[in-house]
């Protein structure tokens, strides 16, 4: 089923955490990785940013570190951009859907024009911290009678 988080999280340098959902996230607050840390949230549906999570519009500090995956059919929704001080999203880590709906924009600070509304930065660290189980992609060859 669906599943939402509340309040911030912190993932210390020694923890994996990996959610891998039969529908929908919905993210309620930031997630942050301590360095060696990992979090990943894998959707077969979409995955939702709350408006709630964000920072100012001409910060580039992460409010959401980790990796994100939705189905071929999921969309990733960033959320708009209603909360005072948390109008732009800053994602730091490895983003896959297959669709993207950026819906935050800046009017309200009159910052249209100077920055982005969603800034992602590709982060390869957490290819290193990802679990082996994540990293393994079982290949199965047969040989068929022509």
């Amino acid at each position: 089923g669906d599943i939402t988080t509340t309040g911030n999280w912190v993932i210390p340098s020694d923890e994996s955490v990996i959610f891998i959902v039969n529908g929908d996230i919905t993210i309620g607050g930031n997630v942050t990785i301590t360095p060696g840390g990992f979090a990943a949230f894998v959707a077969k549906g979409d995955i939702n940013i709350s408006s709630n999570v964000g920072t100012t519009f001409n910060s580039a500090t992460p409010v959401l570190d980790g990796v994100y995956v939705t189905s071929t059919a999921g969309t990733f929704a960033s959320g708009t951009s209603t909360v005072a001080g948390k109008e732009r999203l800053v994602g730091h880590g490895i983003f896959v859907a297959g669709n993207f709906l950026l819906q935050r924009d800046l009017d309200s600070v009159s910052a249209n024009t100077l920055s982005s509304a969603e800034l992602f930065i590709y982060d390869p660290q957490l290819l290193f911290t990802m679990p082996d189980q994540m990293k393994e992609l079982p290949v199965v060859w047969q040989e068929v009678v022509p």
